[in-house]
């Protein structure tokens, strides 16, 4: 799963939408959709510093605690499994890091403090350091200002499943076959042998290596070699047909990447385009997560951030718009009272492309007539 989190940004007087990272989240265990609008609660855990709390103060319904108890907060951060998830991540790919340490800072006021903030549809509330209740209060907006958007959607879970996810039984199997093939070949260079008990070669003698020679009273009947059976002899053949198969579950193919594989349906323009229309169809299921689940949701959830903060506060704002025509204008706040209907077109557009592209060809062999011309003109 991806996610965004809006928040409204009073100096800009508009959206602010930030990356979000899941292993900082926790959201309801009881929710059957990757969508949080489904979800009783979520909590981001995030690390602020000693002087971006400080400028909490004097805010409406902040209670901060006094500076000598920030700085033992600061001194004190909490540990989570999200920060075994990150050193263990760090280390499968050769880094040392450890969370709270590698990023310690020497200057006391860029020391973090933990800030774990819990949103419902009826209440935010703001914790430091999991002992002090900075802020608790109704949501003014009356949703999760959250939105997440899944790869491969699970059935009755929230988290869903990545492309290395699906692709790893795949992953196994090409990993096997590969490492059967290396033993191979290596027993090939390398062939054991077999020689008789009462033999005169030494252990070191009996090694196979370049130049080495066993000096033996009958070699054929003291010396024997295994040769192995050429088993994984057509090993990367098999391994072509894993990738293909890979390609049809998630439509990431050679082609769409720019390196297409040598086959005889790259030999024609109609062989290409068909191969490129179904890459593109399998990814649309991704075009359409992203809009259905991500980008819609928020845009909702933007427009109605918009009406608390501006037009409930002051409808005299007026925002930078565009009017129908294309041109730059001035829109009231006043506007976001208005109900407004968001579509996103591009998962749609693509099957539909794709379908016209199929049907063009045809349509242009008829087009192009003699009769057909001559009755036009």
């Amino acid at each position: 799963n991806g996610g965004v989190a809006i928040e409204w940004d009073s100096e800009k007087k508009g959206c602010v939408v930030s990356w979000v990272d899941v292993r900082d989240v926790y959201v309801d265990p009881g929710a059957s959709l990757s969508s949080v609008d489904h979800a009783r609660s979520i909590i981001r855990r995030s690390h602020r510093t000693v002087e971006e709390i400080q400028a909490w103060r004097g805010a409406d319904g902040m209670n901060i605690p006094i500076d000598p108890i920030l700085w033992s907060m600061a001194n004190s951060r909490p540990a989570a499994y999200a920060d075994k998830a990150k050193q263990v991540q760090s280390a499968l790919l050769g880094q040392n890091y450890t969370p709270g340490v590698h990023d310690f800072l020497p200057n006391p006021t860029d020391r973090k403090i933990e800030v774990l903030t819990y949103y419902s549809k009826t209440r935010i509330i703001i914790v430091l350091n999991r002992e002090w209740v900075a802020f608790s209060d109704k949501n003014p907006y009356g949703f999760i200002p959250f939105c997440f958007a899944p790869a491969y959607t699970v059935l009755g879970k929230f988290y869903a499943q990545s492309i290395p996810d699906v692709q790893e039984g795949n992953q196994r199997y090409i990993e096997g076959l590969l490492n059967g093939r290396i033993d191979e070949v290596t027993l090939a260079l390398h062939p054991p042998r077999v020689s008789k008990a009462n033999s005169l070669m030494t252990p070191s003698q009996a090694k196979w290596g370049p130049g080495s020679v066993a000096k033996t009273q009958n070699p054929k009947d003291d010396v024997q070699f295994f040769q192995p059976s050429g088993a994984t002899t057509n090993v990367y053949s098999e391994i072509d047909f894993i990738n293909t198969a890979a390609e049809k579950r998630t439509g990431i193919s050679g082609l769409s990447t720019g390196v297409p594989k040598p086959s005889n349906a790259n030999r024609t323009q109609g062989g290409m385009q068909l191969q490129l229309q179904g890459s593109s169809l399998r990814l649309s299921a991704f075009v359409a997560n992203l809009e259905d689940y991500l980008i819609v949701p928020m845009l909702y959830k933007m427009a109605k951030m918009h009406e608390v903060h501006l037009a409930a506060e002051d409808p005299s704002t007026q925002l930078p718009g565009m009017n129908p025509q294309g041109e730059l204008t001035q829109v009231p706040a006043t506007a976001f009272y208005k109900r407004c209907r968001f579509k996103v077109l591009a998962s749609s557009q693509m099957i539909t492309r794709e379908k016209l592209a199929q049907i063009f060809p045809f349509l242009l062999q008829n087009l192009v007539q003699g009769g057909l011309l001559q009755n036009l003109t």
